[in-house]
């Protein structure tokens, strides 16, 4: 995921009435990665959008319910 794909997902995340937790739960395990990625090189970045650190929580947070369902 580039940064202009990263850009046009948070700007229709935030800008959308759609639950982020209901998004982040409906990717296949290779996008949510690929977001998480994203998410953390952006974080990093020096003016980080609004709302990317609670999207970035999100979506660690799916990724760890995935891989503690695929212990089980």
């Amino acid at each position: 995921m580039n940064q202009k794909d990263l850009a046009r997902y948070l700007t229709r995340d935030l800008d959308d009435t759609q639950d982020p937790a209901a998004a982040a739960g409906a990717m296949s395990d290779k996008v949510l990665a690929e977001l998480a990625d994203a998410l953390y090189r952006h974080l990093d970045t020096p003016s980080p959008l609004f709302g990317a650190h609670s999207l970035y929580e999100q979506v660690t947070d799916e990724l760890e319910l995935r891989r503690a369902r695929a212990g089980s």
